[in-house]
Parts: structure tokens; sequence; C-alpha cells
């Protein structure tokens, strides 16, 4: 019990040592987006953004927690339609960076996402979307003057866009039935971050 305690009394000290050093920020970005994976056909690329807040915690000499949290809009492009499926996300990702020298970081971690809305064409697919996102981020990242932040992210879900099993009735094309895509995101983004230090 006692080392239990003790190890909790750590990580709690640890946290409010990390979060009292934190900054907070704001961040926007282009998104360059697609559906791919198993199954997937004629899927195009379509731009959609990233913009919300970010909170910067130190953990280690050059080392980094980057939670954000964001509304991103992502989706995919059918080739020979004009309708885009568009896929509004609050997405939160906890991204680690490692700074490699005094300006360029490596930054890779988890993101979940929540779907808020849908459209492609005049139509909402929510009935046979899945409702959450997951999966990996990874990039490089450059900061101006220890507060503006430049940040190039590859974003790859390992989650299932499309619902495992669709009911009869629902109206989609038969590929989508099958389809085993996840998002693809390569997203650019600036940030400013408020306080001292990087």
């Amino acid at each position: 019990m006692r080392k239990i305690f003790f190890t909790l009394t750590l990580l709690a000290l640890f946290a409010g040592g990390a979060l009292a050093q934190a900054r907070v920020g704001l961040k926007a970005g282009v998104n360059l987006a697609t559906i791919d994976g198993k199954n997937v056909d004629d899927s195009e690329f379509i731009l959609g953004y990233a913009v919300g807040g970010m909170l910067n915690a130190p953990i280690a000499p050059g080392v980094s927690l980057q939670p954000e949290l964001l509304f991103t809009l992502k989706g995919t492009g059918d080739t020979g339609t004009e309708d885009n499926l568009t896929l509004m996300y609050l997405e939160l990702p906890v991204m680690a960076k490692v700074m490699l020298g005094d300006a360029f970081s490596l930054q890779f971690g988890p993101y979940v996402g929540v779907l808020i809305n849908s459209k492609k064409g005049n139509d909402t697919w929510e009935d046979i979307l899945n409702n959450f996102d997951g999966g990996v981020g990874l990039g490089l990242g450059y900061s101006f003057a220890q507060r503006i932040t430049l940040d190039l992210r590859y974003m790859y879900g390992l989650t299932q866009v499309y619902e495992d099993e669709l009911p009869a009735s629902v109206n989609v094309p038969e590929a989508i039935r099958d389809d085993e895509g996840g998002n693809r995101v390569l997203q650019l983004s600036v940030g400013y971050l408020l306080g001292g230090g990087r």
C-alpha cells in the first residue's frame, strides 16, 4: 500500500511540475485528406482544415508532451463525381515532441476523434459512419522565436470510417459495403504559444 501511495505521489508531483511549466497556445492549419485502405477504390484528396488549441508541457530536457483539441475537417473525393464526403471531427492528438537542436522537433503520438458532422452532396451519412476515429501521427516541427510553431504531420487512421455492417435498406454504393478504409491526412499548421521558454 505504501509503495502504491508513494508511486502515485511521485506521479502527481511529476504531472504538477510539468503543468506548472506548461504553455497554452492556438493553432490552425490545412489538411490534405482522403480515405484509403483495403477495398478502397477511386478515392481522391480533398482540402480540409484544423483549428483549435494546444498545451505544451516539458517532461524532460528537450522533450515535451503536447495535447491538442482541434476541430478538423477530413473526408474524400470520389472519382467521376463532384460530391465530396466531408467529415468533421472533434479531435484530441497527444504528441510527444523531441527537440532536434534548437528549433527543429520530431513529433509522434496517438489521436482520437469524435465525428460531429458529415455530408456528401445534399445528404448526411451519419447512419453508415463510425462515430469514432483513432490513429497515430508522425511529423516534423520548427519553432520561431520560441513562440511560433510550424508543423508538418501525417495522421494515419487505424479506425474504419464506415460501419462494419450496413443494413440492406441503406442506399449507398455497393463498394462502400466492403470498404475498410481509414482517414489519411497530411496536415500543415501554424501555432502560437503564450508564455516563455520552448
